[in-house]
């Protein structure tokens, strides 16, 4: 029963950090996509740090 419990602990903090750094990949690449859009000005700052502020909210709330 132990061994069960503790399996599920370490299985559930596995898919926790898993979430965070498909997260941080996830937020990584908008941020370089939204970097290239605000200095080919495709995209206004206040439009992409929403955004990226969105995402962040997104995944760490």
């Amino acid at each position: 029963m132990a061994n069960n419990l503790r399996s599920q602990y370490y299985i559930t903090a596995g898919l926790a950090l898993l979430w965070l750094s498909i997260g941080q990949a996830i937020i990584a690449f908008f941020n370089s996509v939204f970097d290239t859009l605000r200095t080919r000005k495709y995209c206004s700052e206040e439009i992409c740090n929403w955004f990226n502020v969105a995402l962040r909210r997104h995944f760490y709330s």
